[in-house]
């Protein structure tokens, strides 16, 4: 299975939760994991620039997600980045749903962005307030490595 983590605040300690959290899924039955990445450098796939200007996410993601099929996306990302993935109109979960109505997507962001998507998606798609600066909760890590491993 195909996992896609998207994330940025490479500057900070709290990245290597990230770092952590894709070499546990990659070992777990061996799946395969990209990574997305915002940056004050620029947007990064797999640590090649693939951007220097962040402006441009929204259609890159949209891109990687037509060249290639994900089971489970996962999405860390600072408030200002939450908002401009997943603005009130066409964010990025309609293009997910539309395009692969069977990836599972787990959100890990600002309270105030989660309650703003609508309530009808919960199905696919797991909600999880960010508390702090933290990229992840121990709950949030265990939660999405155990599902990795029952879709496996």
């Amino acid at each position: 299975m195909n996992v896609l983590i998207i994330s940025d605040e490479t500057e900070s300690k709290s990245f290597g939760q990230i770092l952590s959290l894709k070499r546990e899924i990659q070992e777990s039955d061996r799946n395969k994991v990209d990574l997305f990445i915002f940056s004050k450098k620029g947007i990064f796939f797999n640590q090649e620039l693939v951007e220097k200007e962040a402006d441009k996410t929204v259609k890159l993601v949209e891109r990687l997600l037509g060249e290639n099929t994900y089971g489970v996306i996962i999405v860390s990302l600072k408030l200002n980045n939450l908002r401009e993935l997943f603005p009130e109109k066409r964010n990025i979960l309609d293009l997910i749903e539309n395009t692969f109505p069977q990836t599972d997507i787990f959100l890990f962001g600002a309270s105030s962005v989660l309650k703003k998507l609508d309530k009808e998606r919960t199905n696919r798609v797991f909600l999880y307030p960010r508390p702090g600066v933290s990229k992840l909760t121990r709950e949030f890590k265990n939660d999405v490595i155990d599902y990795v491993k029952t879709k496996s």
